[in-house]
């Protein structure tokens, strides 16, 4: 998981029954878009038998680009701005994917487990 970028922006940082959950999108030094959504809590715990839970959405420099078009973005600074005036809530993360989907814009989906 690379956050090599100068501009993080945080989608959604909050507690759900009893769970802390915090998304974020940022794009990396080769281009790509990244979407985090990490959690920590008992249900992590429970569901993933870790401490801390992160699913990553990683979307290529070319899909990045397709999703600037989309909202007539001029550059990723107005991109990762659009993004966070769209999607903030608890469920950002899924409706992103959901969007991307929907759009055909293509990413990978990767997961990351810690026992912290």
């Amino acid at each position: 998981m690379s956050k090599l970028s100068a501009w993080v922006v945080d989608l959604y940082e909050g507690e759900l029954a009893g769970e802390w959950v915090k998304v974020q999108c940022w794009v990396d030094t080769d281009g790509g878009l990244r979407v985090t959504r990490t959690s920590r809590g008992e249900l992590t715990v429970f569901c993933f038998g870790s401490g801390v839970h992160t699913i990553e959405a990683v979307v290529a420099p070319d899909g990045r680009r397709a999703l600037e078009r989309q909202f007539g973005a001029e550059d990723r600074r107005q991109l990762l701005g659009a993004m966070r005036l769209i999607w903030a809530g608890e469920d950002c993360f899924t409706l992103i994917c959901d969007y991307l989907d929907t759009i055909g814009i293509a990413y990978r989906l990767m997961e990351y487990d810690s026992a912290a």
